[in-house]
């Protein structure tokens, strides 16, 4: 024990670094990150060297986290960890807790022991992890201003607030820029609940600290903090989770310090300028926007009327406050107040595409799903901003440009009508993709249909193999809003194009979410277009994958089975389509409950009479087995099974189990 104790140096013993361990322990702990890197063979092993890991630990807990390198492999060892050992580990860790919370490396091991520690609050095997969560909270609240102002004691505060509410929360408030930069896995940034029911003390401590921050008579400081401000945000979110009337009395608080609840004419001056140094702040517009996450929708229309009425443009042209915007008009997409913000914005919605805020009109047209009534102006003045509203035929084109991001003059040039399209379209950008996937959610977007049908086979490819525009025609294609006509009719513009889509990487999945987005009729024209050019699509990187995921290959030796399977998987999606949550549109609607039954035959007939012959059989072949088999699978679905088979199935069945027989008698003799 004695050699441990001489293995960390934590004075600056004229070296300047803190934590400097000698060069034994530094390649004990190297050996000990390549083993995880490597693996174990069975849990005995993993025990066993989990063990010798810890018994090194044991006593020198903050020395050694407080080294550089030492400290990220400790990060490593954490989830491979027993509750026993991360108790033990989180206890001697807090021994000095003055030390670990506000060391550089230190601090990130305390924070991630304590993510790690937390799913075993409430077991038997961590019947001591709440008692030292309380310890620590007890130690910050007594040291609290010193605490939530130092840089690296302010982050172990935000990850000990979160863990005593039973939450993870997200890694863009509980994490630097710089950590999350370095960061490796995927970054957590939604709320992550770890604990449904956290203890009583638990509660007690999240309200313990809640009254502390009440009772800060600079309060209005702690906004603009780069270390205090994010600690506001993780207590919000927790509040909002454990005690919501408690998160409403302090959002309250926060509010009227921040004077956006303030009354009167008077006041106008001020407000706004409260208003623009709030949300004009890289540290307090992110409190703002959790605010709007948390608030309830009294308090919120309270404060649009008395704060943001007036102010919105200004705020949609701010770098920095148009964030904020994003999330009030996000938070408002389903309340009627998002009318009146709508209509303010709308008015000046060109110089808001002029400083390039494309997210503010995406959450605009994400609004307007809900309100059908603001749709239609929204796409009109959508095209008077790209130039494309009048005169009429223009409007056909506003599909690219909105794609694309660019006016009518920049695509087609200057007052010229009559020039055609471009040979090289401009590329398409992302917030141009994701703005149209919303608009063809709109039921009033008969402008868009018809844009997305009058494009040429030289855009459609160039969207087709654009990694943000193969998701928009998938969007397209899975859209409830358009009939299956004209998706039909969309398919038949990719005939010629279908092979070239299919050899790009971007393209080749957007021929996959097609084809799996069709209907019967649709998928026939797709598959039958590339089994014409098989070899060449199987010679090529990704045409093989779409061969492959396209079941070309069955669909050439095994044509009636190929067919078969596709109609099941189509009657899947129609029987199912309400469990899925999917809204089919009221042309389906009719057709299922009237026609069902007429629309089936038609396609059946088609895929069994002349549309064999195009896939290389003869017209005719086995046409009455295969119409049989189709019928067969049909009512096996609809009835479950239980409709007894026709009679020529029957025959069929029943001489297989004679002919069973026959070979029974034969081999017994």
């Amino acid at each position: 024990m004695s050699k441990k104790t001489d293995k960390t140096k934590n004075e600056d013993d004229g070296t300047g670094r803190i934590g400097r361990l000698d060069e034994p322990t530094m390649g004990y702990y190297r050996r000990v990150s390549d083993k995880i890197q490597e693996g174990f063979e069975n849990a005995d092993e993993k025990a066993m060297f989990m063990r010798n890991v810890y018994s090194e630990l044991e006593g020198n807990e903050i020395g050694l986290s407080q080294n550089q390198t030492v400290s990220r492999i400790l990060e490593t060892v954490l989830p491979l960890s027993e509750p026993e050992q991360l108790t033990s580990f989180l206890r001697g860790l807090t021994s000095d807790l003055s030390t670990s919370a506000t060391d550089r490396f230190a601090s990130h091991v305390l924070q991630s022991t304590m993510i790690e520690a937390l799913r075993y609050v409430g077991t038997e095997e961590g019947v001591d992890l709440p008692g030292i969560f309380c310890t620590i909270c007890k130690e910050m609240s007594e040291n609290f201003k010193e605490v939530i102002l130092d840089t690296y004691a302010s982050h172990v505060l935000r990850t000990l607030i979160a863990s005593l509410a039973g939450i993870q929360a997200p890694e863009n408030v509980s994490r630097s820029k710089l950590s999350r930069g370095q960061q490796h896995k995927e970054l957590v940034l939604e709320t992550k609940v770890i604990l449904n029911s956290p203890p009583k003390d638990f509660l007690s401590c999240v309200e313990k600290i809640s009254e502390t921050i009440m009772e800060v008579d600079d309060l209005n400081e702690y906004f603009t903090s780069a270390t205090a401000g994010p600690v506001l945000e993780v207590l919000l979110l927790a509040l909002h989770h454990t005690n919501k009337e408690l998160c409403k009395r302090l959002t309250k608080i926060f509010l009227k310090q921040a004077k956006l609840l303030s009354k009167g004419a008077a006041s106008e001056t001020e407000k706004e300028r409260s208003l623009a140094q709030l949300m004009t702040h890289p540290i307090s517009s992110h409190l703002l926007e959790v605010i709007f996450k948390v608030i309830g929708d009294d308090l919120l229309l309270k404060v649009i009327g008395r704060s943001f009425k007036g102010q919105l443009i200004k705020l949609a042209m701010h770098g920095v406050a148009n964030f904020v915007l994003q999330r009030l008009l996000e938070r408002t997409k389903d309340l009627p107040v998002f009318e009146e913000l709508f209509d303010e914005i709308v008015a000046d919605i060109e110089s808001v595409l002029a400083v390039n805020h494309l997210g503010v009109i995406q959450r605009l047209a994400a609004g307007c799903v809900s309100h059908t009534s603001k749709q239609v102006p929204f796409l009109q003045c959508l095209m008077k901003a790209f130039h494309c509203h009048e005169p009429r035929d223009r409007q056909n084109s506003c599909v690219p440009l909105f794609a694309a991001m660019v006016t009518y003059e920049v695509m087609f040039g200057e007052k010229d009508d009559t020039k055609e399209d471009p040979q090289a379209p401009p590329p398409i950008q992302l917030q141009g993709s994701l703005l149209l996937q919303e608009m063809l959610k709109f039921s009033k977007n008969g402008s868009i249909l018809n844009s997305f049908m009058a494009m040429t086979p030289e855009m459609l490819v160039s969207m087709a193999t654009h990694p943000s525009g193969s998701y928009l025609l998938e969007a397209f294609m899975k859209s409830t809003v358009i009939g299956e006509k004209k998706k039909d009719q969309y398919v038949e513009k990719f005939k010629g194009s279908c092979f070239q889509i299919a050899c790009n990487k971007h393209g080749s999945r957007t021929i996959e979410g097609i084809f799996k987005a069709s209907s019967i009729k649709s998928k026939f024209v797709i598959a039958e277009t590339l089994a014409e050019r098989e070899s060449h699509l199987l010679s090529h990187t990704f045409g093989r994958f779409v061969h492959r995921n396209l079941s070309l290959g069955h669909l050439r030796n095994r044509k009636q089975e190929w067919k078969s399977i596709q109609m099941k998987e189509a009657q899947k999606r129609k029987l199912f389509a309400d469990i899925v949550g999917r809204e089919p549109p009221k042309k389906e609607k009719a057709m299922e409950e009237g026609r069902q039954e007429d629309m089936f035959s038609k396609e059946i007939a088609m895929l069994t009479g002349s549309g064999d012959s195009r896939l290389g059989e003869e017209p005719g072949e086995d046409a009455t087995a295969d119409n049989d088999e189709i019928t067969t699978i049909f009512s096996t679905l609809s009835q479950k099974g239980e409709t007894p088979l026709d009679e020529d199935q029957a025959h069929q069945t029943q001489g297989k189990k004679k002919k069973k027989k026959k070979r029974k008698i034969k081999d017994t003799d």
